[in-house]
């Protein structure tokens, strides 16, 4: 299955594997799935239809593989491209603002530019809270024993 985001990059979900693949900077022109991991694209300019594949992509597209912690939203140059894992091709040399994002974390950014195939790790980072503890009791004690999410 294949679709383009409202920024004009393609989306491609191989239904099989359940793998998930963003093409960055995709030529502006409609796209259609055609079944069988191929998709076309249509140049009404020129009145030419392209069928691609996705080893054809990977050939035209260096291949970056964001790995993050589970259940971390991964955003490549604002657009979504996978929860936890993320796979993203993009012409040499773009450069890549990769961040990922969950609940109850400060979200954690990397400028990648991209000039060869890898693998990058991305992870937010938990937010700490620290808490003040203050007691008030009507007889004198002398310590105080407190548990917070079960630990002392």
């Amino acid at each position: 299955m294949a679709y383009r985001t409202p920024s004009g990059n393609y989306v491609i979900d191989d239904l099989a594997t359940g793998d998930q693949y963003v093409v960055l900077d995709a030529p502006l022109m409609p796209v259609y799935p055609l079944g069988n991991g191929l998709i076309a694209t249509y140049d009404a300019k020129a009145g030419v239809v392209n069928v691609l594949s996705l080893p054809q992509i990977e050939l035209g597209e260096l291949k970056l593989v964001v790995m993050s912690s589970p259940g971390s939203s991964i955003y490549v140059n604002g657009t979504l491209a996978g929860v936890g894992q993320a796979t993203v091709f993009a012409p040499y040399g773009a450069t890549l603002n990769v961040t990922a994002a969950k609940p109850y974390a400060s979200p954690s950014t990397r400028i990648v530019h991209l000039t060869s195939p890898g693998t990058i790790y991305v992870s937010p980072v938990p937010l700490t809270a620290y808490v003040a503890l203050r007691v008030s009791s009507p007889i004198p004690i002398s310590s105080v024993e407190a548990t917070i999410n079960g630990t002392s």
